[in-house]
């Protein structure tokens, strides 16, 4: 059973910026981020500026982590998921092209 939720709501930018939590966000200082819930009003700004639209979550935390995954207002995004399989391919391509967007020193 998938613990991933609203992937297919989410829009290529907020995909990109998924996989840079993947690949660079470290959880409480200790863990690499393996699963994000964003809030779907405006997943990009929530992915950029946190807050109450977004949880990143690190460690071998199971479902019980997870406070949104009933919740249709929000997307859940696990990195070994199979829903996130599809992405891993090119998820470090999307990441770059978050860095380059959104944290280049041109923007």
């Amino acid at each position: 059973m998938s613990e991933s939720a609203n992937i297919d709501r989410l829009s290529g930018d907020a995909l990109d910026l998924v996989a840079l939590f993947f690949h660079r966000v470290v959880v409480m200082g200790l863990m690499p981020c393996n699963a994000v819930e964003v809030r779907l009003d405006d997943p990009v700004a929530h992915l950029l500026d946190g807050g109450e639209g977004l949880r990143a979550h690190g460690g071998g935390g199971g479902r019980h982590y997870l406070r949104h995954a009933s919740d249709p207002d929000w997307a859940i995004v696990r990195s070994y998921d199979p829903e996130w399989t599809p992405y891993k391919a090119t998820a470090g391509e999307m990441a770059l092209r978050a860095i380059e967007k959104w944290f280049s020193d041109e923007s």
